[in-house]
């Protein structure tokens, strides 16, 4: 397994898209819960795509 941190908008998005399927869509989720203020390129934080 590879890992990569996201530093692109292209490469959020992707990320965000694989968990609007498995979180919003097939675990039912709500969005409101799974996307929030951190989930963005200036947040506080690292985002991963593994």
């Amino acid at each position: 397994m590879s890992t990569k941190k996201i530093t692109s908008e292209a490469a959020l998005q992707a990320a965000l898209d694989i968990r609007r399927k498995v979180f919003i869509e097939e675990q039912q989720v709500p969005e409101e819960e799974e996307i929030d203020a951190y989930d963005g390129l200036d947040a506080p934080c690292d985002h991963i795509l593994a």
